[in-house]
């Protein structure tokens, strides 16, 4: 769907809450000189977060990890909730600003946190949006913190989202935490804090979500004011060192050996070279940047990349104080699709859903999904 088709269909539901922007009571002219920085924390409430991790559901997870996270939270910055999916099954519109943004009381945000019971649907882009217009990032400094356990279900691209809200917004950044998700999952959760300058966090149990909320709330907090430098006197100034290059990896990806590089779409995954005695390798990071260049120590590495559902990986050396080039053919291409009522007629142009499957059939006689 287009982002800015979408954009206007929510406008409607930006109009609905500016009754509530403009019942605020307006604050002291010292408060106004000095605004305090304001964040929304948005919370999945879709039906998946029932989900077990360990015996215990994902929601009751999130429910006490955000307890801890509201002891350490900056008084200095004000704190709201939205969550989405908690009230009707199947409503892409089931979203609800349960507090505007406020100074902490952990025991009232904490209890509001606990009523939010899991069921439907999982439109965390209409969500988002809604947040950053509740604290009008067009005007003012915003900050989302997005915590969802998987995939946008109602038809918006969470990429495109964030580019619109970073271009469009004074100081605004998203961090997103994703919670139990798969590697396809992450890389469309990731691009919301990439394309708005946040952070993106995996977390597969409590212990992660602790670490990423914590570290979260590092990344939010207000930074003291650095001291004034005390003035030095230089007798001669040593003359500037000449700018070192980066040393690392400079990635790029075709779909084929002839084709032109990619320009947007490529997802990168950065390994050991070695694998374990499962056959796996370990993670060392991840970027959605389409031609990313990663600064990194002299040594061997794995350099995968994944776009769509297409996959290639490939050894790469990075010499000491050497930029390395690595280029890697994924031999894939492009499905374009398209629908007719009866053959020979017009190709359709409602909106359309396809599902790709494999072509071979396993023993029970299924189809393995490749994509929708």
């Amino acid at each position: 769907m287009n982002f800015f088709n979408y954009h206007g269909r929510l406008s409607k539901i930006a109009a609905c809450f500016s009754l509530v922007a403009g019942s605020l009571v307006s604050l002291p002219t010292a408060a106004q000189d000095a605004p305090k920085e304001r964040a929304m924390l948005v919370l999945d409430g879709s039906g998946s977060m029932w989900g077990q991790i360990d015996g215990i559901s994902k929601i009751e997870i999130a429910r006490n990890e955000i307890s801890q996270m509201l002891t350490s939270w900056d008084d200095r910055i004000d704190l709201g909730l939205m969550t989405y999916g908690h009230r009707t099954k199947g409503d892409c519109n089931d979203i609800e600003l349960i507090l505007q943004p406020q100074p902490v009381n952990a025991s009232t945000f904490q209890t509001a946190v606990n009523a939010v019971s899991p069921k439907g649907k999982t439109p965390l882009s209409s969500a988002v949006l809604q947040a950053a217009q509740h604290m009008r990032f067009t005007e003012e400094k915003a900050t989302v913190l997005l915590l969802s356990d998987g995939l946008e279900t109602c038809e918006a691209d969470p990429c495109a989202l964030a580019s619109a809200l970073e271009a469009q917004g004074v100081d605004f950044t998203a961090h997103v935490i994703g919670f139990d998700i798969t590697d396809k999952e992450a890389k469309q959760l990731s691009c919301l804090a990439e394309n708005t300058g946040g952070r993106f966090f995996l977390a597969g149990n409590s212990g992660e979500l602790t670490k990423a909320l914590k570290e979260t709330v590092k990344t939010i907090a207000v930074s003291e004011p650095a001291p004034a430098p005390a003035p030095v006197v230089v007798a001669q100034p040593a003359p500037e060192p000449e700018p070192a290059g980066p040393q690392g990896i400079r990635a790029v990806a075709k779909l084929c050996e002839t084709c032109e590089p990619l320009t947007d779409g490529p997802f990168w995954y950065l390994m050991e070279p070695k694998m374990d005695i499962n056959g796996k390798r370990k993670e060392i990071a991840r970027n959605g940047k389409a031609q990313p260049v990663m600064e990194l120590g002299a040594g061997d590495y794995r350099l995968g990349v994944s776009y769509g559902s297409a996959y290639a990986d490939a050894d790469v050396t990075v010499l000491p104080g050497q930029l390395t080039s690595a280029e890697i053919n994924l031999n894939a291409g492009h499905l374009r699709i398209s629908a007719e009522a009866a053959p020979g007629g017009t190709a359709l142009d409602d909106k359309m859903f396809y599902i790709v499957y494999e072509a071979k059939k396993d023993l029970e006689g299924r189809r393995r999904e490749v994509t929708r």
